[in-house]
């Protein structure tokens, strides 16, 4: 290992499972849909019901955005964080560990792929109810902190009258899905639309005050005092060379 690089699987050590547990938006999943998942065979839920906060403790994300360090090396289809929570829904897990692939750069300062990942990260209040939505975000920030990436996206606003024109078939059994044509037509009682930070009629959750509180001015983060040191320094650093310059002209100028 190079002093400028870490392993593929100690590059997330730090970051603790709240941080990683982004991919799966930290909700529970019911495991019992029957639906075509990218990358994996057969549509049957599993035969051994997931524990709840079951975790995936070893995945891979593959995304064409970033570029492999491997020349000519395969790059897997459909395997971007979207087709990870379609898996998730399947196999019933609410957390994961992402592992970065072989292909792909082990430098820090290059490992893309991975911290897009772990930034894309939510929970709906519908499963995680509105109170666990907040904590989860709560959690999944602290960790992206600790990981020292640049910042996250909340999924979302706010909740959504309609999505994907599939509905659980019955309650509860959220993931056991059934075509909804019309399903724009109502706000149902569907996972998928209350990942939002206020309601569809804009009233704020709980997870709207931690999200104001994440981008205050309140919260301590050590990591914002270097680009504040790095502009003083070149502050000074340009007037001290326009001193110098302007010194130097004065010299060259002939005297009267």
């Amino acid at each position: 290992m190079s002093e400028n690089g870490i392993g593929r699987r100690t590059f997330l050590k730090g970051t603790g499972l709240t941080a990683l547990s982004a991919v799966g938006a930290g909700q529970p999943q019911e495991g019992r849909a029957q639906f075509p998942v990218p990358n994996s065979a057969g549509t049957e839920a599993p035969r051994v019901k997931a524990p709840a906060n079951a975790c995936d403790c070893h995945h891979h994300i593959y995304d064409a955005r970033f570029p492999f360090a491997q020349p000519g090396a395969r790059m897997i289809p459909d395997a971007r964080v979207p087709d990870y929570r379609l898996l998730q829904r399947r196999i019933g897990t609410s957390r994961s560990v992402v592992v970065t692939p072989a292909p792909y750069p082990a430098s820090v300062a290059d490992n893309k792929v991975t911290l897009d990942a772990i930034t894309e990260f939510g929970a709906n209040s519908l499963e995680a109810k509105e109170e666990g939505q907040a904590r989860l975000l709560s959690e999944c920030w602290r960790g992206l902190q600790k990981a020292r990436v640049c910042g996250g996206v909340v999924f979302e606003f706010a909740d959504e009258w309609w999505k994907n024109y599939d509905n659980p078939r019955t309650a509860r059994d959220w993931w056991d899905r059934v075509a909804a044509p019309d399903d724009e037509l109502r706000h149902d009682n569907d996972p998928e639309e209350y990942y939002g930070l206020v309601t569809a009629e804009r009233r704020p959750k709980p997870a709207f005050a931690v999200v104001q509180h994440m981008f205050s001015n309140d919260v301590p983060y050590s990591g914002r005092m270097v680009p504040a040191i790095v502009v003083a320094v070149l502050a000074q650093s340009s007037i001290i060379a326009w001193v110098i310059a302007w010194r130097a002209k004065r010299r060259r100028l002939p005297k009267s």
